[in-house]
């Protein structure tokens, strides 16, 4: 039996690790993918922004619990909140035309907007669901 020589050892190692790396990369690839749902990347209405941004567009889904001056809290699926701040330019959204006078207690809410500094949400759109 001839003794493998230390060149085709090499070479199998350079061959392995190539195949592991690619490997790698698809995998992470695929499961970025499915579980942002956004294929890596999330929409922003005008450009992409990355998903954890500190000034990426942020959807906000759950109960109005409180309202206020110019913001409601939103409490959320997982029973944590957030409050949601409310500008002039923020729109509000039913199967008709709505207004921030729809925003009640209790109503269910889908919010988008830029997260702040602080944790809260600037909208910029909110739908009321369920109406």
């Amino acid at each position: 039996m001839k003794p493998i020589r230390p060149l085709y050892v090499v070479i199998l190692i350079i061959i392995f690790a190539a195949a592991g790396f690619y490997g790698g990369m698809i995998y992470q690839k695929h499961h970025f993918r499915t579980s942002s749902g956004f294929a890596g990347k999330q929409y922003t209405g005008r450009s992409v922004a990355k998903k954890s941004g500190a000034h990426g567009v942020t959807p906000v889904h759950g109960q109005i619990s409180a309202t206020g001056n110019n913001t409601i809290t939103v409490k959320l699926h997982n029973g944590s909140s957030k409050i949601i701040d409310l500008t002039g330019q923020t729109k509000v959204n039913t199967i008709t035309k709505g207004s921030a006078s729809d925003l009640k207690t209790g109503t269910n809410v889908t919010a988008v907007g830029i997260t702040n500094s602080d944790g809260s949400i600037t909208a910029r759109n909110i739908t009321i669901v369920g109406l």
